[in-house]
């Protein structure tokens, strides 16, 4: 029997079971037919070719931004917009299914245009075409949900700003903040007002959809995490492990700092795009940044030392500069440079009665740390 890669998971555990959508069916849909083509070193680079910039990640926030869209639309009153959304969200699992075949060499799909096209309305409009318009203009996918404000920095910074304008509108209106305002019972007809201004004309979608709301949670709590007041990078601790410089090689890891540092590729693409955060623009920064690592990795590794060993030549680098970036270290050995930091103690959280109450039950933290004896010759 032909089957694919997709992993079918059969268990009896309580918490998968609970959060099962058992009531929805699965989305099924003819797909065109991939082009029977022969194994050969022409088709696999042309497939791998086809595989850059793929357009999954796109497509897949468009159905996030409609699942917090939903929470907009109350199904009953606004079935309508609601169901409008559902199907939606529907095709678009065709149409991510599509992008990944196009890989295979089918037809690349197209997002709808009306999906993202806002309609103007005129003033010699009539008032049934004003509200067809309103109601197409409503489900139109112009924004990102309030969560995807700590993926991109420029879109937080462009909310702070806004967030702060109304703050100032709501103390001089009504002389309360405006996160106050948003949580008050019985608000006025005026203050009502200004809160759907700011929904409406906010940058971010502020729906109460479920990642909205475990985002805000996220925020009302405080983490207790504490920071060293100096910031001091402590990878230097760990570089000097008795090795000799190499002139020679000293003056190759200097040169793949420079490049490692040389960001003009990346400032094009801020150039070429006018939104910075842009998707495609993000996506591309990606690529570069990731191309320029790799062949940043491979020129270090072909010098054959051993993963202390760079990291010394790293650290005997940092000497030449006032400031230098340590992110380096981490881009160059990735996960290796574990291997070069002693192990500390470790802790987990374990069941106990006698512990700290977290998410209903009580736990302890256990020390799991185990006796490494490490190796200082390697």
């Amino acid at each position: 029997q032909k089957v694919d890669g997709d992993i079918v998971l059969t268990t009896d555990n309580k918490i998968f079971l609970k959060g099962a959508q058992k009531h929805l069916n699965v989305i099924l849909y003819d797909k065109e037919q991939v082009p029977v083509q022969t194994v050969n070193h022409n088709n696999i680079i042309a497939t791998d070719i086809r595989g850059l910039g793929t357009g999954v990640g796109g497509f897949s926030n468009c159905a996030t931004v409609i699942e917090t869209m939903k929470a907009i639309f109350n199904k009953d009153t606004h079935k309508e917009q609601y169901d409008e959304l559902v199907l939606r969200k529907k095709l678009l699992r065709e149409i991510v299914g599509a992008e990944i075949d196009r890989i295979k060499g089918t037809t690349a799909p197209v997002l709808p245009s009306e999906w993202k096209k806002i309609e103007r309305i005129l003033p010699e409009d009539s008032e049934e075409v004003k509200q067809k318009k309103y109601k197409h203009n409503s489900l139109v996918l112009s924004k990102k949900p309030y969560f995807f404000r700590y993926l991109y920095p420029a879109l937080n910074k462009r909310y702070k700003q806004y967030e702060a304008a109304y703050d100032i509108l709501s103390k001089d209106m009504f002389g309360i903040k405006f996160k106050k305002l948003l949580v008050k019972k019985d608000k006025t007809e005026a203050e009502k007002n200004l809160v759907r201004r700011y929904q409406k004309y906010s940058p971010l979608i502020v729906s109460n959809c479920t990642m909205n709301l475990l985002c805000k949670e996220f925020e009302n709590i405080d983490l207790d995490i504490k920071f060293k007041d100096d910031n001091v990078n402590l990878l230097p601790l760990y570089q000097n492990m008795g090795y000799k410089a190499d002139e020679e090689i000293l003056a190759q890891f200097r040169t793949a700092y420079r490049k490692y540092n040389n960001q003009k590729a990346v400032k094009l693409v801020s150039k070429i795009f006018i939104d910075a955060d842009d998707e495609d623009a993000q996506e591309l920064k990606f690529y570069i940044t990731n191309a320029v690592k790799a062949e940043i990795q491979e020129d270090i590794f072909k010098l054959k030392l051993d993963t202390k060993e760079i990291l010394f030549y790293i650290g005997q680098l940092s000497q030449e500069y006032k400031k230098f970036n340590w992110g380096f270290a981490w881009d160059v050995l990735e996960d290796f440079i574990v291997s070069c930091i002693p192990y500390g103690h470790s802790y987990a959280p374990v069941r106990n009665d006698n512990g700290e109450e977290y998410l209903g039950q009580k736990y302890i933290l256990k020390d799991i740390s185990k006796e490494v004896k490490i190796d200082e010759e390697n």
